[in-house]
């Protein structure tokens, strides 16, 4: 799309929309986006001070190196039900490569395995991904140790079963336990979100403010 000189001259519609709405960076929040965006157009959040751009369905941070998820307040469910964390989830284009690190904090009201999660990717995209909490009952338990699961998730996730434990392993009720995943994702042809899903197996669990997912594009 050209630039224009300006003379003086009457604006129409299609002027205001190609030479001026199209190539201006429009301020709102993270809740008043525009509601039908175009493809390309830019935005600044005052709210989060972020720069997005909107491309291929999604708003994206611009540049798309690194973008961030903070979980801005505590959650807590006693649903055995999975469900999507209300704020650990980022956009991911078609046909990109990420890096995934995530710091998760949660606590329970049962001893025992009564956390339990899963990632959600796209259609078509593939992760590569591992943690460092032991899991109960988990085929993906390595040997030598037991503490790394390692996952391969494929459109709608693997299941890990997480108990709540401090020092020295024993499981305890109320004790925040902190898990670090890390992976690799490769998106296919289609757009969405990596999304953490998690539910209670027993009792109620909280998942807590200022857990962390982090993505940073390494390819395409």
């Amino acid at each position: 799309m050209p630039f224009k000189d300006w003379g003086l001259e009457v604006l129409t519609s299609a002027d205001v929309n190609t030479y001026l709405m199209q190539q201006v960076i429009i301020r709102c929040t993270s809740t008043t986006r525009p509601s039908s965006p175009t493809e390309g157009w830019h935005i600044y959040e005052t709210d989060t001070r972020r720069f997005l751009v909107y491309r291929s369905g999604s708003w994206v941070r611009q540049g798309e190196q690194e973008l961030y998820a903070v979980k801005t307040a505590d959650e807590t469910t006693s649903s055995t039900s999975m469900h999507n964390d209300l704020h650990l989830f980022l956009p991911v284009s078609a046909q990109r490569t990420y890096w995934m690190d995530a710091l998760l904090m949660a606590s329970g009201t049962v001893s025992g395995h009564n956390w339990i999660a899963q990632w959600s990717v796209p259609s078509g995209a593939t992760m590569l991904w591992a943690s460092n909490h032991p899991a109960l009952n988990d085929p993906g338990v390595l040997s030598g140790g037991g503490n790394n699961i390692n996952k391969r998730v494929n459109d709608q996730g693997t299941v890990i079963n997480v108990r709540v434990t401090s020092g020295g392993g024993h499981a305890t009720t109320n004790a925040v336990y902190m898990t670090r995943a890390r992976g690799i994702l490769k998106t296919g042809n289609t757009v969405g979100n990596l999304q953490l899903q998690w539910r209670a197996s027993t009792g109620t669990v909280t998942v807590h403010e200022l857990s962390t997912l982090r993505l940073q594009a390494i390819q395409g």
